[in-house]
């Protein structure tokens, strides 16, 4: 795998766009092809990628057509138009009266047990994690390992009092290509773990949105009904109505949002966006609270956030034994601020990258 040069590196800064409306297309992802870099759109669509010079991208949103452009070769902005899927299919449904989402999401619900694996499993895993603080490449490795997820595993914070078995990650092989120069840091992720961590990788096994009593805790829309390859497929968007532990599965969440592509034929989820945003108020005012007292918190809370937050984007397959797997999952978590013992600023992106073989 090649390490993009980071040499002379400049900003360049875009907008994402609706090709027929003109409106603002937000959380785009914004990659670097084959060089596991990128960036995510923010809600105005607008996006900002440090790039060594004249580089092909690619823009991809769900629901829309991939766009590959050429960054400019000087300071102006780039417009990436993107086309609406629905637009470029040979058959679309039209449906006399719009399904009920809520109702889709039940039968998703009601079908996991058929769908996905419910028992102990294990699979191999091929994972690439790169780091840079504004534009200096700070850490880059690649690795491939065992995962092994219990039965009983259905939380990311392994439920109550962390009662729950949790999975067990074993690093077989691991080449690191750019090295740390210091200690890790914890502004690195910020609130964005449920994106990296292998844990995390299968939301449809441990996201509240797919248990049934939680389905009042979220706003759920039907955005487009489509027709690919002889599949009807329903493009689903969720939102929860309040970020919370119970809605989002972790802690000092303020915004857990995204969307679904589900096949009808069996109700299964093939494909999974989410955004999540820190509730950097309460976070801040924790640390600010702590600071100089040389207690837990003080070392838990050591910085300031001015902005943070994570995309997970996660890809489904069908298995030999008929179930699906996660397949592919991409994470990007984006933080900003400041550290308080030492008032250094930090403007962060970390991008995981991860791809499952189930293992007999």
């Amino acid at each position: 795998m090649r390490v993009a040069d980071v040499s002379g590196l400049r900003t360049v800064r875009g907008v994402v766009l609706d090709q027929r409306s003109r409106a603002a297309v937000p959380y785009a992802a914004v990659v670097l092809p084959g060089q596991g870099r990128g960036t995510t759109a923010d809600a105005n669509g607008h996006f900002a990628l440090a790039l060594p010079g004249p580089t092909r991208l690619q823009v991809r949103s769900l629901g829309y057509e991939v766009a590959e452009v050429q960054s400019p070769l000087g300071n102006e902005e780039l417009t990436v138009l993107l086309t609406p899927a629905a637009y470029a299919l040979d058959e679309v449904r039209v449906a006399p009266a719009p399904p009920d989402p809520v109702a889709i999401l039940q039968n998703v619900i009601k079908n996991i047990p058929l769908n996905y694996e419910q028992q102990d499993y294990a699979t191999e895993v091929y994972r690439h994690v790169r780091v840079s603080n504004f534009d200096t490449l700070r850490y880059e490795a690649e690795s491939v390992g065992r995962l092994r997820v219990p039965a009983g595993y259905r939380h990311f914070t392994r439920g109550f009092l962390m009662h729950e078995d949790g999975t067990d990650y074993q690093v077989q092989q691991q080449r690191v290509l750019t090295p740390r120069r210091g200690p890790e840091s914890a502004s690195e992720v910020g609130g964005g773990t449920q994106g990296l961590a292998a844990s995390a990788a299968d939301p449809v096994r441990i996201s509240p949105l797919f248990v049934a009593r939680n389905l009042r805790k979220f706003t759920i829309k039907l955005d487009s009904v489509r027709q690919q390859g002889g599949e009807v497929q329903y493009v689903l968007s969720f939102a929860a109505k309040q970020a919370n532990h119970r809605s989002t599965g972790t802690y000092l969440t303020s915004v857990y949002q995204g969307r679904l592509l589900v096949q009808k034929r069996d109700y299964a989820v093939v494909h999974y966006e989410a955004l999540w945003q820190l509730d950097t108020a309460s976070y801040n005012s924790t640390a600010r609270k702590n600071a100089g007292r040389n207690n837990l918190l003080e070392k838990l809370y050591a910085q300031v956030f001015s902005a943070d937050r994570s995309t997970h984007v996660v890809d489904y397959a069908k298995g030999d034994n008929g179930r699906y797997y996660a397949r592919r999952s991409v994470g990007v978590a984006q933080t900003a601020g400041r550290e308080l013992r030492n008032r250094q600023p930090f403007y962060y992106q970390s991008l995981v990258e991860q791809f499952f073989r189930p293992l007999p």
